[in-house]
């Protein structure tokens, strides 16, 4: 933490919890220092505290904007048009009069922070008007800050709607609008237990210190709170056991073993904890950021934009049976030509082998069928090459366009249902407590929690991920830019950068620090968070994390972007296409059968004209 974090820190929670003001308010003389806390209900939504500011347009009011915009840079201020998406709202006017008129252009959310800065009224006028109009504030805490001479601030108490006045203290000059202040600890030593724990603790050799996202948050809570930490190291075990083994309702070894035994005082590592696996000496405190639970997968394979991708509609395999196809199909028909019983002139051209071939390919490709009443024999098998012409352009035309009507972009898993689905795994160190997070009894579920399985190594981790298709990257998404592994390193820049996050989390996750029960550090570390929290000091070190982490390995910022081809082709087969090869087998079958009929009828008529001529030169003769 740089020494300008420490100073501010110091100065929020201990010189003032909510308001600062320093004036002489007569000729605006007066630089304002507030920062205003914004209070959420559980679970905590992990963003930048925002604080929308709605005013009378009044010249006190513009200047009070100016001066505060500068002196809270911790704090995003956004004017009246963007604050529906903001936590609460900072109310400034002259008077009660313009007061009233800008309140009524507020949302009435419920979950809203009101506070209410006044120039220009008497006390008495200003809390007349807070009593009467107290439900035009939804349940929102309202605090009035009255400038000027008054000596009181005002607070809507909720639920029981009281107004409270809270006495202006004259030896600080500065309001305590919250009663509980954060408690310093005068150097008092707090023992605690961290390890490797990926994103959220890490020991650093060449700084000689731990780092990461929790360990940024007990630095500056440690600081604040005027504690001396003292590291207590782990018994000896292995990486995986950094947390503890829970063994018939205690924990034996590793950071919540520590705390078990009553050797620290708080621990942390990302701690999500099943709660029938909480033990009697161990508590967790409050939720300090929400986690996105998600997994990496590979891109999906470009397509190729190369001019002969219109043959990719059908595999080889296909295109080798359509040769056949044509080559025996000419073969047949010369054969028949050959033999004709008819002797039409028009079958003479077929006892040329590439005059065959070349019938038959225009046949396929355009369609050029030729008369059918001048083929004589060769009629059947004609009408059935026409007719297996006419299936297979058709399948290739629909396919053809169904696949470059496709939408823009390839289907990615967005489930756990859809990683069973697609036939996925996933490879770990060590094994997340997935099972206390998504329903085991739900079949999909349970399927997914049998396909992850443990490496034993990063090494192999790394090959695996490099050389298999259709495996599942376990990781957390902290904010919408980047992806961090769940693994005992990062993974390797080649490696990560063909991998793409899925766009939905399977599971969201509220992480704490452990703490020994009965501990003194408890309460006040939960408030001191709190406020870290409220005031969006937690997103900027987690924001500062991720930047030096993504700084080191860029793809795990580029892991949530997208890398879709405009469309894949799915190329057809054999298999999609027997039903077709089977109408130009059977149609041989029969055509075949339909020339031999064709033969014998031609054989029996040409006997017959034989018995009768001979009949009638009998008669003659006779």
């Amino acid at each position: 933490m740089s020494e300008n974090d420490k100073k501010l820190f110091k100065y929020i929670f201990h010189l003032q919890p909510f308001l600062d003001l320093q004036q002489d308010i007569s000729d605006f003389r007066t630089r304002f220092n507030i920062h205003l806390s914004i209070v959420y209900t559980f679970p905590y939504k992990m963003r930048s505290s925002c604080l929308a500011m709605a005013s009378d347009s009044s010249y006190f009011a513009e200047k009070f904007s100016v001066e505060v915009s500068e002196a809270i840079p911790p704090i995003v201020l956004l004017d009246q048009r963007n604050r529906f998406k903001c936590d609460a709202t900072l109310l400034v006017a002259e008077n009660v009069h313009s007061l009233v008129k800008t309140l009524r252009q507020l949302p009435r959310f419920s979950t809203h922070r009101i506070w209410c800065l006044v120039n220009n009224n008497t006390l008495d006028e200003l809390e007349n008007y807070f009593i009467e109009n107290l439900t035009d504030f939804g349940e929102a805490s309202v605090f009035l800050m009255a400038l000027g001479e008054y000596k009181v601030a005002l607070r809507i108490a909720q639920p029981n709607w009281v107004l409270e006045r809270i006495p202006f203290p004259h030896h600080k000059h500065k309001w305590p609008l919250i009663d509980n202040y954060i408690k310093a600890f005068s150097g008092k030593e707090i023992k605690y237990s961290t390890g490797n724990c990926n994103i959220h603790a890490t020991y650093i050799p060449k700084l000689g210190s731990y780092w990461g996202l929790d360990w940024k948050v007990f630095e500056a809570v440690a600081d604040g709170m005027e504690l001396t930490t003292k590291f207590v190291e782990l018994p000896p075990t292995s990486s995986v056991d950094v947390t503890g083994q829970y063994d018939n309702g205690t924990w034996k070894g590793g950071i919540l073993g520590n705390l078990d035994n009553g050797l620290i005082d708080t621990g942390f590592c990302g701690f999500v904890v099943e709660r029938k696996k909480f033990s009697k000496n161990i508590v967790l405190g409050n939720s300090i950021r929400d986690t996105c639970l998600l997994y990496a997968v590979l891109h999906p394979k470009p397509n190729s934009e190369d001019w002969s991708v219109i043959f990719y509609s059908f595999d080889p395999t296909v295109h080798l049976c359509l040769g056949i196809s044509i080559i025996s199909f000419a073969m047949i028909i010369q054969s028949i030509a050959h033999v004709d019983l008819f002797q039409s002139n028009s079958t003479s051209g077929f006892k040329s082998l590439g005059y065959s071939l070349s019938v038959a390919w225009g046949i396929l490709m355009q369609g050029n069928f030729p008369n059918p009443w001048r083929m004589g024999t060769l009629r059947p098998f004609l009408f059935l090459w026409a007719l297996f012409s006419i299936l297979m352009t058709t399948s290739f035309s629909s396919h053809l366009v169904s696949n470059f009507a496709r939408p823009p972009y390839h289907p990615k898993p967005r489930s756990v249902e859809d990683l069973v689905k697609f036939g996925y795994e996933s490879p770990q160190i060590d094994s997340y407590p997935l099972s206390s997070i998504i329903d085991p009894d739900d079949p999909n579920s349970h399927e997914w929690l049998n396909r992850i399985y443990l490496v034993k190594d990063h090494s192999q981790l790394v090959d695996i991920l490099d050389t298999k298709p259709l495996q599942a990257l376990f990781g957390f998404k902290y904010d919408d830019d980047v992806f961090i592994p769940y693994a005992g390193a990062l993974i390797p820049e080649r490696v990560m950068e063909k991998y793409e996050a899925m766009d939905v989390c399977i599971a969201t996750i509220y992480e704490s620090f452990a703490f020994r029960r009965g501990t003194p550090f408890l309460k006040p570390f939960n408030d001191y968070t709190t406020n870290l929290l409220e005031r969006g000091f937690l997103s900027k070190f987690t924001r500062d994390v991720l930047t030096q982490m993504s700084t080191l390995c860029p793809s795990l910022r580029e892991a949530t972007n997208s890398q879709q081809s405009k469309f894949i082709i799915d190329a057809l087969s054999v298999f999609n296409l027997k039903g077709i090869f089977m109408v130009l087998i059977i149609g041989y079958i029969i055509a075949t059968l339909t020339l031999i009929g064709e033969v014998i009828i031609h054989f029996e008529i040409n006997r017959y004209k034989a018995s009768n001529k001979l009949k009638s030169k009998i008669r003659f003769r006779h």
